[in-house]
């Protein structure tokens, strides 16, 4: 029925029947054991739905691939006992839709001038999104000890294809499964496949490249750092540089996670380049998620290197009041929020000493800010000033008075 309804072009039909079998794989995944072990229908046809483009409505593809990873979440061990070709055909099928990527130059500028944390990311390029989570999703149920060929075989297959969606598809499945990968080689293998791709034509590809190192760093942490810091901290700084400021932003977002789990004396090592580059862009951008990115990388190498920072503190405090005070438009509250942020986290690095004249004004600033229950502001002038207590101790009693309303 499903097929005569496919070939029918019956759309809105076929939507419907694979929402039924979609509901039944929840309640009842073992009524379709016998077919599928019979001939892996429906499981074949929902693939060819999933990965077929001739369909008008994206909505049909998501629901068959959504019942494939449905299906094998609910009976994994079955699967991969008795389907070994099960798991393999759904990461096939959501490769496949994360191609689907919009192409056009209009495309392509909306994309550059969107920043991270607005809203609308997820309407964009909706096939690739879905086809991203189900990656994670299959991965998560079925893990790398059973998938792993598999995994690494398509990611090697996309990424050497000509076209830039391809290459994209695979740096993205790389950013899904590192969390999963145990085996040093192949986390080398998936470093050195993200690395080669940071200076690649299409400005997509390279933000990619770069959120694949960051989620990298966080998940292989401290390992990855140890390794690989010597080509991962230069290609960094250089990306930094992107003549797309999305791209740029992401480079400093992928050294944040990289940094953070940084030893103390290799910090100490790149931190000297690092802040002169990172001075420069807070001077000269006017980008909002590159001044973000750049406080954020700031207070990470404040937060590794503690005291040794001091030569860099009177450099930029006067930089992150100015943001304190002038930043007061409503987009900017996140890049005042992570300025708050990032005084506290200087003063913890100087101490009390220093830092007490520019706490006093930070707090004074903090006190004038009106907050809105959903204002991003608040959590990050809660920490900031549990921070700035911790540093002034009996000295930040003057202003729990006036500064606790605000917050809780």
């Amino acid at each position: 029925v499903l097929q005569q309804l496919a070939q029918a072009k019956e759309e809105d039909l076929l939507q419907e029947c694979i929402q039924g079998f979609i509901d039944v794989a929840t309640v009842e995944p073992d009524f379709f054991k016998g077919q599928l072990q019979a001939s892996m229908e429906p499981a074949k046809f929902m693939a060819s739905v999933a990965r077929t483009r001739e369909v008008s409505d994206n909505g049909l593809r998501n629901l068959a691939l959504e019942w494939l990873v449905t299906y094998l979440e609910k009976r994994t061990k079955w699967c991969i006992k008795s389907l070994p070709n099960y798991a393999p055909l759904v990461l096939e099928a959501s490769m496949d839709l994360m191609l689907e990527v919009e192409d056009g130059e209009d495309e392509l500028k909306a994309w550059a001038a969107r920043m991270d944390d607005e809203e609308g990311e997820e309407d964009e390029d909706e096939l690739y999104h879905f086809g991203e989570e189900s990656i994670d999703r299959v991965v998560e149920a079925v893990q790398m000890e059973q998938l792993g060929t598999s995994v690494f075989r398509l990611i090697g297959h996309f990424a050497s294809q000509a076209s830039w969606q391809a290459k994209h598809a695979a740096l993205a499945a790389i950013k899904q499964t590192v969390e999963y990968v145990e085996e040093q080689a192949h986390v080398d293998e998936m470093a050195k496949l993200l690395l080669q791709h940071v200076d690649h034509p299409h400005p997509r590809v390279r933000y990619t490249a770069l959120h694949g190192i960051g989620q990298l760093a966080n998940d292989q942490a401290p390992k990855f750092q140890e390794t690989s810091h010597q080509t991962v901290m230069p290609a960094l700084l250089k990306k930094m540089d992107d003549p797309v400021d999305r791209v740029a932003a992401m480079a400093m977002s992928a050294f944040v996670s990289f940094g953070e789990e940084l030893d103390t004396s290799l910090m100490a090592t790149y931190a000297s380049a690092m802040m002169q580059k990172l001075v420069n862009k807070l001077q000269t951008s006017q980008h909002r998620g590159v001044r973000e990115e750049s406080i954020t990388s700031i207070a990470v190498i404040a937060g590794v290197i503690e005291k040794d920072f001091s030569a860099y503190y009177d450099g930029i405090m006067p930089m992150l009041k100015q943001f304190i005070m002038h930043a007061t438009s409503e987009k900017e509250n996140r890049l005042r929020g992570k300025s708050f942020e990032c005084m506290s986290l200087l003063g913890i690095a100087v101490g009390k000493e220093k830092f007490l004249p520019d706490a006093r004004d930070a707090i004074s600033e903090m006190m004038k800010t009106p907050l809105e229950a959903d204002d991003v502001q608040r959590e990050y002038i809660k920490e900031a000033s549990e921070r700035i207590c911790q540093c002034l101790k009996k000295d930040f009693a003057p202003f729990l008075t006036h500064l606790l309303p605000g917050i809780f």
